[in-house]
Order: structure tokens, then sequence, then C-alpha cells
């Protein structure tokens, strides 16, 4: 049982990270087209 909710945890925090990651790269693409 601990292990399961170490493993969902992991990926709930895996998936945030994506999240986050993604948002920051679409805003960096965003900004590039517009400086060009």
């Amino acid at each position: 049982m601990i292990t399961m909710t170490m493993t969902m945890t992991m990926i709930a925090l895996i998936i945030r990270l994506n999240e986050l990651y993604i948002r920051a790269i679409i805003k960096h693409m965003f900004a590039v087209n517009i400086d060009t």
C-alpha cells in the first residue's frame, strides 16, 4: 500500500512539472514570434 501511494504521488508530481515545462516552452515560443 505504501509503495502504491508513493508511486501515485511521484506520477502526480511528474505530471505537474511537465505541465509547467510545456507552458514555459509555449510562452517562450510566443515571445520569440512576437519579437520577430
